[in-house]
């Protein structure tokens, strides 16, 4: 893998960062507003990786409101405006992520950032935990195409360079959604065991990740 990739895309929720804090501050504040009682960490944690419109079915659309698009969309706007007063309540990455990205930036690797967090947070949350430039892109989706959609990944690559090729790129993600977009592009896919599903939860998803690391710093050991 060392000798052939030369860009890393990186997942945000549970890989770089813990943002559940701040997306749970955003759930509660629309539940207390449609008369619902708070959801906990792990509650909202459930509701992840499949982008805001599902993560808002998960945590704030109760059973009798399902299927009602309208309701949903409702729901959604009402959630995207909370979270963009509680986004920014992230503000520190996972420990030794700073170092690792450093040091493969100076290897000279080129990372990039692909979420299916609304695209606008996407891009702010990117510069605020690590500086301007860290990441050549930071995106999300910018229509219903969420991970595992390979057309993402291979948009965000042909952003970064048009002459980079799939395998000469790995995404690294703590879900079974990264690693399916990752085997789905035709890239490498590095499982993240410090985030939200855990290895236990990686190893026995039925597409398995070419490798799990413990730690953000395990990174220069691979690359």
């Amino acid at each position: 893998m060392k000798n052939t990739v030369k860009a890393l895309i990186f997942d945000l929720d549970g890989t770089v960062a813990d943002t559940i804090w701040a997306i749970r501050a955003a759930v509660n504040q629309v539940r207390a507003e449609l008369g619902l009682p708070e959801l906990n960490y792990d509650e909202v944690r459930a509701g992840l990786n499949n982008g805001a419109r599902n993560l808002v079915k998960v945590t704030i659309v109760d059973e009798a409101h399902r299927d009602d698009d309208a309701y949903i969309d409702r729901a959604l706007s009402l959630y995207l405006s909370a979270y963009g007063r509680t986004y920014t309540q992230t503000d520190e990455p996972y420990g030794g992520m700073r170092e690792a990205l450093a040091g493969l930036k100076a290897r000279g690797y080129r990372p990039a950032m692909l979420s299916n967090k609304p695209d606008e947070f996407v891009r702010v949350l990117a510069e605020k935990l690590f500086g301007e430039g860290m990441f050549e892109v930071a995106r999300g989706p910018v229509s219903n195409i969420v991970k595992p959609d390979p057309r993402l990944s291979l948009e965000v690559l042909a952003e970064l360079d048009p002459t980079l090729r799939p395998e000469e790129c790995a995404m690294i993600g703590d879900s079974d959604i990264d690693i399916l977009t990752a085997k789905n592009a035709g890239m490498a896919a590095v499982g993240c065991a410090w985030g939200y599903r855990g290895r236990e939860y990686l190893e026995n998803f039925a597409e398995k990740a070419d490798v799990i690391i413990e730690k953000p710093i395990e990174l220069l050991n691979i690359f």
